[in-house]
């Protein structure tokens, strides 16, 4: 009779497990678990009505009976297998999650905000279409082993030197990468079994090298090498990247709008005056060599304009609607080698926050929260604000979210 009355119970208890939420809260398609509610924190977590699909939002809080919480993970597994096209992170977002968008299978754009601090393990590996990889200014990510792992649609990569990249980071990935910004030291095999059909660094002294070598062993035979002006001979010199047998100087340095790391943003129906410029010391550089395309012109229209006595171009990029476009741009240089450069351009909801070209409008009213999530008032100015104890408070308005301190 015992041991009925215990599988019975067993029975229940299962079938009662069975029936629990594996989430907190819903809202709109996203589901939500709270991760502190002294924090206000929330991740978001699996669909359990289905599979996520189409282009995601992160946002940057989620209001919920009564309180606000701040969106600061993708969790565990969050995405994977889903039928989502592209995800931006939202500007409180700090991690993804190991396997959170693994296998996503129709994921095409990921946009990295500059929050996020940990992107782990096997976080995006077999995303087998993603080709557009963001990261905004500023990003200092540690990418985990395997993070974007078995991605072969990575045509060109172009990565950030203040992220750090761990083993195996881009294990069978990538056609092309460049480094933007000051790269000091590069190991860990981070493109194992990768040999690129180029690598872009963008420092004069070379990288220190560990034990553990950043490419494939054939990548010396395979892949070309291009450095910074004035730095040939220090590389060929150097006891690893003197290996490779194919090492030029790069034909020019491209800046868009001014800034090196080549992200930029436009909306909806706006067009975004563009200005390429080039390394001054480029004396042979011919406009009539450079070619401009992008795969995404449904995304971005690009309209050449002029070219100023510098040989700076100038374009206009109008973007046609929410999403995020790579344009390419391809210069054939007169000793016969092409470069292939690219820029982001980020439209409508995926522009970044900081850029000129949103809205930055000082709103009328905010809602006013504190750092558990608690709201203090409601239609309050920022000089109403700041007439409140002093400490951190979020303040949330239709333009998104943003933290405040009050002295």
């Amino acid at each position: 009779m015992n041991k009925l009355c215990s599988v019975v119970m067993a029975a229940v208890m299962l079938a009662s497990a069975s029936n629990a939420k594996a989430y907190d809260f819903a809202l709109g398609q996203l589901f939500y678990n709270v991760l502190s509610e002294t924090d206000g924190t929330v991740e978001v977590t699996q669909n359990e009505s289905g599979t996520y699909s189409g282009d995601i939002i992160i946002p940057d809080v989620a209001a919920y009976n009564g309180k606000t919480y701040i969106v600061t993970r993708i969790g565990d597994s969050a995405f994977k297998q889903s039928d989502i096209t592209s995800l931006r992170c939202g500007n409180n977002l700090t991690h993804l999650s190991a396997w959170s968008l693994s296998s996503c299978t129709k994921l095409k754009s990921l946009y990295i905000s500059k929050s996020v601090t940990n992107i782990e393990a096997d976080a995006a590996a077999g995303c087998s279409v993603l080709r557009n990889l963001v990261f905004e200014p500023g990003c200092k990510a540690v990418i985990g082993s395997r993070a974007f792992a078995d991605c072969p649609k990575f045509v060109c990569l172009l990565l950030p030197t203040t992220v750090t990249y761990e083993a195996q980071a881009f294990s069978s990935s990538a056609c092309a990468v460049e480094f933007v910004g000051d790269l000091k030291s590069l190991n860990n095999g981070v493109f194992a079994n990768v040999f690129p059909a180029y690598v872009m660094l963008g420092t004069v002294k070379p990288p220190t090298i560990g034990k553990v070598k950043p490419f494939d062993s054939k990548a010396k035979y395979f892949s070309t090498l291009y450095v910074p002006r004035g730095s040939l001979a220090a590389y060929k010199a150097d006891s690893y990247w003197g290996t490779f047998s194919e090492i030029y100087e790069k034909p020019l340095e491209l800046a868009v709008n001014g800034s090196a790391e080549r992200v930029i943003s436009t909306n909806v129906n706006a067009a975004l005056a563009t200005r390429l410029t080039f390394d001054a010391r480029q004396d042979d550089f011919k406009p009539s060599n450079l070619g401009v395309y992008t795969d995404d012109s449904d995304i971005v229209k690009i309209e050449y304009v002029s070219t100023d006595e510098d040989g700076s171009i100038n374009y206009n990029i109008t973007g046609l609607k929410d999403g995020i476009a790579k344009v390419s741009f391809l210069y054939y240089n007169t000793n016969g080698l092409t470069v292939t450069y690219i820029c982001y351009v980020c439209v409508g909801q995926f522009a970044a926050v900081h850029d000129v070209t949103v809205d930055t409008a000082e709103p009328a009213a905010y809602g006013v929260y504190d750092l558990s999530g608690v709201k203090v008032a409601d239609g309050m100015s920022k000089d109403a604000v700041n007439t409140l104890p002093r400490g951190f408070y979020i303040l949330v308005s239709p333009q998104g979210s943003t933290k405040h301190i009050v002295r």
